[in-house]
């Protein structure tokens, strides 16, 4: 009994004299165990997704989703895993933009969610979406905000 008192006593003074654990945050373990599941690309796998991220606005943004890959049949979409269309842009004179290539499309579900977080912290206001994404220049189609608008999302996630 003695010998397990001295090895607790001693595992407790060093725990105390370690450097802190750096804690990981609640977004780090969600995307850490999502990203090593398998799920299919679905609608409603998508939307779940959505949801379990805490994205904002997600019945919006999966409107998005909706319009930016086709209704899901884009090359994008199934090719690229990128449900957004989101590009990225070389260094070169003149820029040139390409879509941006995921492992999966939950990565990309990450990146969108990423980018609102940057937005948020840079001051903008996202709950009136449609708004935000009229302001933030989201798409270069003036009708985008009035097609995200007549997309019926329960014909997609019964």
């Amino acid at each position: 009994m003695k010998k397990l008192i001295l090895l607790l006593s001693t595992f407790v003074a060093l725990e105390a004299n370690s450097p802190p654990i750096p804690k990981e945050t609640d977004w780090d373990l969600a995307r850490r165990q999502d990203l090593n599941w398998k799920e299919r690309l679905t609608p409603r796998n998508v939307y779940d997704f959505l949801v379990r991220q805490n994205i904002h606005n997600a019945e919006i943004v999966f409107r998005q989703i909706v319009q930016e890959t086709g209704h899901f049949t884009s090359r994008v979409c199934k090719e690229y895993n990128n449900l957004f269309g989101m590009t990225q842009s070389t260094e070169t004179v003149p820029p040139v933009a390409y879509y941006v290539r995921y492992k999966n499309w939950k990565e990309s579900v990450i990146r969108y969610k990423e980018w609102q977080m940057h937005k948020f912290k840079d001051g903008w206001n996202l709950s009136d979406y449609y708004t935000f994404l009229n302001k933030v220049r989201y798409a270069k189609d003036s009708l985008y905000v009035a097609k995200l608008r007549k997309i019926n999302i329960n014909k997609y996630i019964k």
